[in-house]
């Protein structure tokens, strides 16, 4: 913004609008032509009817786009996606479904991601080589990938739950689903309920 005194001393008026370029010895301001609202209007029109065609964007594209905001957002910590895939019948397997089915939104960090990886390592779950990836591309497919901001320390027994949480605080989920006894003792994170696969169904519907 212009300062009042400059504005007033070379006669600006208060429609004018400028932007600002740095210059060696302070700043320079430079006037600016902004059309009207109906021209910009036209012009914005075109613009995004051509991008529109170009694309072969409907509107029902558009439509979708408006509720993804809508659908509930979930993190499942790493044992519940493990039981995701051996269960079928159980409600972590449902819970991924409606994942699949893009009727609900899965956040996962990449801190997770690496968790899920050693797990599916572990030599008692004796995994096949492509039992491995799959999972793991699964999840690239449709998991969408949040990185935390803040460092959480709220679960002293078992530190390594507090990358789970601050997955979930960093995407401001609707629902942490876990069978973690220290994660579900917490109840709350934030705007974030914590709650086991069954609990998800009661509370979510």
């Amino acid at each position: 913004m212009v300062p009042r005194r400059i504005r007033k001393k070379e006669g600006f008026r208060g429609s004018d609008r400028f932007v600002a370029i740095e210059v060696r010895d302070g700043v320079l301001f430079k006037r600016v032509e902004i059309p009207g609202a109906e021209i910009e209007f036209e012009a914005l029109s075109r613009d995004i009817a051509s991008h529109f065609k170009k694309h072969k964007i409907k509107q029902s594209d558009v439509a979708e786009a408006g509720e993804v905001g809508k659908r509930t957002k979930v993190t499942l910590d790493t044992n519940t996606l493990v039981s995701a895939l051996g269960w079928l019948k159980g409600n972590p397997h449902k819970i991924l479904q409606k994942v699949i089915d893009g009727e609900i939104d899965l956040f996962v960090s990449h801190e997770q991601f690496e968790e899920l990886s050693r797990v599916l390592e572990y030599p008692k779950l004796r995994f096949a080589e492509e039992q491995k990836a799959r999972p793991k591309w699964l999840l690239s497919e449709r998991a969408n990938f949040v990185k935390p901001t803040s460092t959480l320390d709220m679960v002293k027994d078992d530190p390594s739950d507090n990358r789970i949480l601050e997955c979930a605080q960093a995407a401001e989920v609707d629902f942490l689903v876990s069978g973690d006894e220290h994660l579900l003792a917490l109840g709350r994170l934030g705007r974030t309920s914590i709650v086991s696969a069954s609990d998800f169904f009661l509370k979510a519907s």
